[in-house]
């Protein structure tokens, strides 16, 4: 899981000169919160949204507020409220007047990351065909307007294990960006490192590589080396060395990307549990078990706590805990933590789906190894 891309929105809109703060406060809010500054874009946020309920029910201002503090909490991890303000903007942009479509989009489609990123991914999807349906009638299309859905919906079907659904939309999104603004535009990042990701779960490392460098570059250029999105691409390089077996590349760069999550958002968010997930991984691969378990332990009590125990994050934590437990001999816990892990799999993402799949033959494996022949059995018919 990586950090989820949202759009904050600021309308130009005709203010009395006592309410011109108010534009001011949000304009220096969503730019903090761009800079990964939440610490202090939160107030100005909330500050703002406090005006904005001032100017009553049907002023514009209102649903923009809440849709920008949403995304702001979004980001911090905090989805329950989150949704909480997307719902509340998204009804009074779903009865306002003309000219609020465009704002209504955006909305949807950063619920249907919200969703994405929650695990609720058949709502996900709802969402953001929804904003598409609404761009398309506004801009025609395959309009530059819809890469941003284009590079939600390639993430989503990314997780749903759909590749070739996830890298149609993914290139489309990229190529409708370079074709608009050009090779370099900033809006390319987050673009490419979905393009990237998918690439390596394709199989196709070397041109995965050439993608997520070109994706850290751009955001570095525009944000800065210590921003956590910069994290989250470093994390993808990072598992494309640890799979090649570069651990003298991929450890520093896992070791980085932890660093800046923690530093940006604190301990407990997501993209901190990935992070800890990811270094543990890269040490149980050099051998490096001592340090590796307590990593793998923490990241599942932050998944836990952020997101559920029946997300399906926190089942590929678990399964990745079991294959520590399997190559140290303890075949009792692994079983247990593959059982888990399966389970919420087959709820979460169905019994088909690639990931399932994988835990499912290496609980098998396990059953085998341990002489549990018919249980192994049992498994490998679901199997076929």
């Amino acid at each position: 899981m990586k950090h989820f891309l949202v759009i904050l929105m600021l309308s130009a809109i005709a203010l009395p000169a006592a309410a011109s703060d108010w534009v001011q406060r949000m304009e220096e809010a969503n730019r903090l919160d761009r800079a990964g500054q939440y610490d202090k874009a939160e107030p100005l946020f909330t500050a703002a949204l406090q005006q904005a309920e001032s100017f009553g029910p049907g002023d514009r201002r209102l649903p923009e507020a809440l849709n920008n503090l949403g995304a702001h909490l979004f980001s911090v991890g905090r989805y329950k409220d989150a949704e909480t303000d997307y719902r509340r903007a998204i009804s009074i942009w779903s009865a306002g007047a003309v000219g609020t479509q465009s704002d209504l989009a955006s909305a949807l489609n950063n619920l249907g990351a919200l969703y994405r990123a929650t695990g609720r991914y058949s709502e996900s999807e709802v969402q953001y065909l929804h904003a598409m349906k609404i761009i398309d009638g506004l801009s025609g299309r395959d309009s530059v307007e819809s890469a941003n859905v284009l590079n939600n919906l390639a993430q989503l079907y990314r997780a749903q294990g759909r590749l070739d659904r996830a890298e149609a939309a993914a290139r489309k999104a990229v190529t409708l960006t370079e074709s608009a603004f050009g090779p370099d535009d900033p809006g390319l990042g987050d673009r490419l490192h979905t393009l990237g990701s998918i690439c390596r779960e394709r199989q196709r490392p070397d041109e995965a590589l050439v993608v997520l460098t070109r994706a850290v570059t751009i955001t570095e250029r525009e944000l800065g080396p210590e921003h956590p999105r910069v994290a989250s691409m470093l994390t993808s390089i990072g598992e494309i060395y640890a799979a090649q077996r570069r651990f003298a590349q991929a450890e520093p760069l896992a070791r980085r990307a932890l660093l800046i999550s923690e530093n940006a958002f604190g301990p407990d968010h997501p993209n901190v549990a990935v992070a800890l997930n990811n270094l543990a991984q890269i040490l149980r691969m050099e051998g490096n078990y001592a340090e590796a378990e307590p990593l793998y332990r923490r990241s599942l009590l932050v998944m836990e706590h952020v997101l559920g125990a029946g997300h399906p994050d926190f089942a590929k934590i678990l399964a990745n805990l079991a294959d520590f437990f399997h190559e140290r001999g303890r075949e009792s816990g692994a079983i247990e933590l593959y059982g888990r892990a399966l389970g919420i799999l087959e709820k979460s993402l169905g019994p088909d789906h690639p990931q399932t799949v994988l835990v499912r033959s290496r609980l098998a494996q396990v059953y085998q190894a341990d002489g549990r022949l018919t249980e192994a059995k049992n498994l490998e018919k679901v199997k076929r």
